[in-house]
């Protein structure tokens, strides 16, 4: 479906370069995506009670702490937003979230038509920032289909963009795009890594190029009092299920290679030390003792199901997903998070919605 502003022109991305800001959005008969997206006749009962209860159990959480704020998170739709959940929290909740992130595989593999039909319910769906990753079946890591952003010198990814300031955006060949955004009314930098920028060797090892860990510590260096939120579509390590207490059951997700590295560098923010980088043979010293801000944690999706890892010395989870088929069984584990922030406390809620509860799950972590 084409999209349109009030003027009669098709709109072909999310944000102005110049205000960064949600261009009204109008379908080819004038009326407004906002209003011709409000359906949510077949979301199941179970569902819309725990979002309605998760989303209130939020407010009131945020009401009664001046230090504190949320965010959604949407991960492995596969297709399209069936049941409009973007749009649905927006609608219910308009103030809520200062931001909402949507970690990848937006399609199923590059379709011209899912792609597109997801890039038109992100501009229908809220007023917010949208921060957005690029997963591995966006980019075209089914059956060897095209990788969705190779379109002449215009990458479609651009489209999610929030800032475009250069300043903001790492670039590193033709499908490189790593970028952050700073939240300035809650003092947090969100960096949104790219598991799909990784370089794949000829023995099939992958791992991040140094000169984009150079530039992740660059960012990390330059963030001031910030505290700091790290995305990616994939985490690159192993993880354990929230719901197992004693974790035993284990998970492995897309390994990388270098993923010490990675968190090699996240750890010596998180401690304040100094760090080196080398990257194009010149060795780069970053130090962090001059930052104050604190490293909330690393959040991801791509395998489907909540978990968390705390065993690189900080915070990861990775989200349950908003995808549908599967079977009954699978579907018990399917639907979307929140987490809320207190920076007073130092703690995080992580809040877990399935589709066959109508209860949500919270689970609190210290940072």
């Amino acid at each position: 479906m084409a999209v349109y502003n009030k003027n009669g022109s098709e709109i072909t991305s999310v944000f102005s370069k110049a205000g960064a800001s949600l261009q009204q959005a109008f379908d080819i008969h004038g009326n407004e995506l906002m209003s011709g997206h409000r359906d949510w006749s077949g979301m199941p009962s179970t569902f819309s009670t725990a979002l309605d209860s998760a989303m209130s159990y939020i407010q009131t959480y945020v009401d009664n702490h001046q230090n504190a704020y949320a965010f959604p998170v949407m991960t492995d739709v596969h297709t399209y937003f069936a049941w409009n959940e973007p749009n649905y929290i927006a609608w219910h909740k308009p103030n809520l979230f200062p931001v909402f992130l949507f970690l990848g595989d937006m399609t199923n593999a590059y379709i011209e038509s899912q792609f597109n039909g997801a890039v038109d319910y992100m501009q229908g769906a809220t007023n917010q920032k949208l921060l957005v990753a690029v997963g591995n079946h966006d980019f075209g890591d089914v059956n060897g289909s095209e990788n969705c952003w190779v379109d002449g010198d215009t990458l479609p990814k651009e489209w999610w963009i929030p800032l475009l300031d250069d300043s903001c955006v790492f670039r590193e060949g033709d499908n490189t795009l790593t970028y952050y955004w700073d939240d300035v009314d809650n003092n947090v930098r969100y960096i949104m890594m790219d598991s799909n920028s990784t370089v794949l060797k000829p023995n099939g090892a992958q791992l991040y190029s140094m000169s984009n860990l150079n530039w992740l510590a660059t960012v990390l260096e330059s963030s001031g009092s910030k505290d700091v939120i790290v995305l990616n579509h994939a985490m690159g390590s192993g993880f354990y299920l929230v719901t197992d207490i004693d974790k035993e059951n284990w998970k492995k997700d897309t390994g990388i290679t270098n993923i010490n590295s990675f968190n090699s560098i996240l750890l010596a923010f998180k401690n304040k030390s100094s760090i080196s980088v080398t990257a194009d043979g010149v060795s780069n010293q970053h130090n962090f003792e001059s930052t104050t801000g604190k490293l909330i944690g690393y959040i991801t999706g791509h395998y489907h199901n909540a978990g968390f890892y705390d065993g690189a010395g900080f915070n990861k989870w990775t989200c349950n997903a908003l995808t549908r088929g599967g079977g009954t069984s699978r579907q018990s584990y399917k639907g979307l998070s929140f987490f809320i922030v207190d920076k007073e406390l130092q703690k995080i809620i992580f809040i877990v919605v399935r589709y066959q509860n109508a209860e949500f799950e919270t689970y609190e972590y210290s940072y």
